[in-house]
């Protein structure tokens, strides 16, 4: 099992009470920025076309996968963690040198990832592209980009009610920042 490393998560002031209660594998899938469920998907069809896949072939596959999603940067960064998670679904035979699906395939029952862990890591995203974090920015960013049947919504939880909890309105420009463990006396102005 994985130990929850907090320096995944991109934004250094953000509190870790915010995110208490979460599974930590949940919290690590979250954070890695991209569609993790199509990651485990691409891995899963490559070991059921061969019967099984070498470290090598998981390694190529996932290189083109990243390749052609656009998402080589980002999964290159972070290629330790995917591979260890990857790792956590699969069983390693030591004769053949190959991996396997578990075979109850917990790849299916993988865990939903909470709406605020999106919420928060688009913010993360537009603090550090220079993007301005207004509500329809951060509606649009995160709504278009959320992977089906992979998140868990509280029930009528909005995208506001998260914002007004983890993050702090500047009433003048409209921009919404994450609330740090320091804050500020004019972060709301």
């Amino acid at each position: 099992m994985l130990d929850f490393d907090f320096s995944l998560l991109d934004n250094k002031d953000f509190k870790e009470d915010s995110v208490r209660g979460y599974n930590p594998k949940v919290i690590k899938r979250g954070k890695l920025g991209f569609d993790f469920g199509k990651v485990i998907n691409c891995v899963k069809d490559l070991i059921r076309e061969k019967n099984g896949a070498t470290f090598d072939e998981i390694s190529n596959r996932l290189r083109q996968y990243a390749i052609d999603e656009g998402i080589l940067i980002e999964m290159g960064e972070k290629y330790d963690t995917i591979f260890a998670i990857v790792q956590e679904y699969l069983k390693f035979d030591e004769k053949s040198k190959k991996y396997f699906l578990v075979e109850f395939d917990k790849l299916k029952e993988l865990p939903k990832i909470p709406l605020e862990l999106y919420v928060v890591s688009y913010m993360n995203k537009c603090a550090k592209e220079g993007i301005k974090a207004t509500f329809d920015e951060i509606c649009w960013g995160v709504l278009n980009h959320l992977p089906k049947d992979q998140v868990q919504i509280n029930d009528n939880e909005m995208i506001l009610d998260i914002l007004k909890r983890i993050a702090i309105l500047n009433k003048t420009t409209g921009e919404w920042k994450l609330k740090t463990s320091d804050p500020k006396l004019f972060d709301d102005i």
